[in-house]
C-alpha cells in the first residue's frame, strides 16, 4: 500500500474513491485498499495508551479528519428507510465479494459461539440488524442496543415477521441502562466505535450469566506494529476507515493484538481466537469468565487459545505452498534469463 504523507494527497484519493463508488462497490473498496494515511502527518503519539492524554490525542486525529468534535451522536446513520428495507445492507452493495464475506462472517460467529437453543443475547451496536435476523430466526432471544433509534426501528421492521420478537435499547454502549443478564454479549463491528471501550467491557462483565460469553466479530484487531494502527489503539489509517470518518463522521478505531488481548484478560476473561483462515475480518474472539486456576496458569502473559477450522486451514496452507512454488518458478526463470 502507498503511504500518503500530506492532506492534499488524501483529498485527491478520497475524490477518486467517490468516483469509483459511482461505478461499483468492488471498485470503490479496491481504490481505498491501495493506500493508507501516514501517521507522520500527526503529532507524536503519547506513550501510555491508558492515559487521558492518549485518548485526547486520538480524538484530535478524528477531529482533524472529520472536521468536527467527537460526539457519540455522530454515529447516527442517515439512510432511506423504505429503500433499505427492500434491499438492506450488505445486499444493497450488489457485490458478491462483500455479501459473501459478510455471510461467511455471520455463519462463523454463530458456529464459534455454539449457544444452546433459546439463549438470551445482547447485541451491542446492532446497526442494520444484518446479524440480528439470523440470530432471531434461530429462536434466540435477542436484545439490540444501538445509539440510533432509526436503526433500531429498522431492525424491528426487518424482523417483524419472525416468531421471536427482538427487543431494543436506544443509547450509548458506555452509559445505556441495561437490565438482566445474558448468555452472550456480541460486538459485531461495533466496539471499535467507542473511545470508552475499556469502560464498556468492564460493564459487560456484570451482564453475563455465570457461563456466559462475550463474542467479538469483524473487530479490527491487527498485528502489532501495523501500518494501519501504528499505536496500541487508535484511529485506523487505512483508506476505507479514513473515508468513513470524513464521509459519515464515524469514529473508526483499531486495536493492536497485544493491547486487545491484555484488555480482555485484564477484565478477568479467558480468551479464545477462532480463526477461519480466509481473512482477518472473519476472525471471531470469544471470552468467558476465567476460573481462578486459569488466571494462575496464564499469569501476566498475552496467551490465548486457538480454535482453527481444519478444512479452511488446509486451503490456506495449500495456497501458501502454491504461492511459494510460483515464486520459486519466477525466481528460477529470472535466473535463467540472466544466464543466457
Amino acid at each position: 500500500m502507498k503511504a500518503l504523507t500530506s492532506f492534499s494527497q488524501l483529498e485527491s484519493k478520497l475524490n477518486e474513491a467517490e468516483q469509483k463508488r459511482s461505478i461499483s462497490d468492488d471498485e470503490f473498496r479496491q481504490s481505498l485498499s491501495a493506500w493508507y494515511l501516514s501517521p507522520e502527518v500527526f503529532d507524536e503519539t503519547p506513550k501510555d495508551p491508558l492515559s487521558s492524554e492518549y485518548k485526547d490525542y486520538q480524538l484530535r486525529i478524528y477531529e482533524c479528519l472529520a472536521l468536527k468534535e467527537y460526539d457519540a451522536a455522530n454515529e447516527e446513520t442517515v439512510f432511506d428507510f423504505d429503500r433499505e428495507l427492500r434491499c438492506p445492507y450488505p445486499y444493497s452493495t450488489e457485490s458478491a465479494q462483500t455479501v459473501g464475506m459478510h455471510l461467511i462472517g455471520y455463519g462463523w460467529l454463530i458456529k464459534a459461539m455454539d449457544l444452546p437453543a433459546r439463549s438470551r443475547i445482547l447485541e451491542i451496536g446492532s446497526g442494520y440488524g444484518a446479524l440480528t435476523v439470523h440470530l432471531a430466526s434461530m429462536g434466540y432471544h435477542v436484545t439490540c442496543l444501538d445509539i440510533s433509534s432509526s436503526l433500531l426501528n429498522f431492525t424491528k421492521a426487518r424482523t417483524a415477521h419472525l416468531p421471536q420478537q427482538v427487543e431494543t435499547i436506544c443509547g450509548d454502549m458506555a452509559t445505556a441502562e441495561i437490565e438482566g443478564t445474558f448468555d452472550a454479549v456480541i460486538f459485531n463491528a461495533s466496539l471499535h466505535h467507542s473511545p470508552e471501550h475499556r469502560a464498556v467491557l468492564r460493564r459487560v462483565n456484570t451482564m453475563l450469566t455465570s457461563n456466559g460469553i462475550v463474542a467479538f466479530a469483524a473487530e479490527p484487531v491487527v498485528p502489532d506494529h501495523s501500518e494501519i494502527v501504528p499505536y496500541p489503539w487508535g484511529v485506523r489509517l487505512d483508506g476505507l476507515s479514513v473515508w468513513s470518518i470524513t464521509k459519515w463522521g464515524w469514529l473508526e478505531l483499531g486495536f493492536q493484538e497485544s493491547y486487545f488481548v491484555h484488555l480482555l484478560q485484564d477484565t478477568g476473561w479467558k480468551l479464545t481466537r477462532h480463526i477461519l483462515g480466509l481473512t482477518g475480518q472473519t476472525d471471531v474472539w470469544t471470552a468467558s469468565k476465567a476460573r481462578r486456576e486459569d488466571t494462575f496458569a496464564t499469569g501476566e502473559s498475552t496467551s490465548y487459545e486457538y480454535s482453527v477450522d481444519l478444512e479452511t486451514e488446509v486451503i490456506r496452507l495449500r495456497k501458501l505452498v502454491e504461492g511459494y512454488e510460483k515464486g520459486r518458478f519466477i525466481r528460477f526463470s529470472k535466473w535463467l534469463k540472466g544466464r543466457f
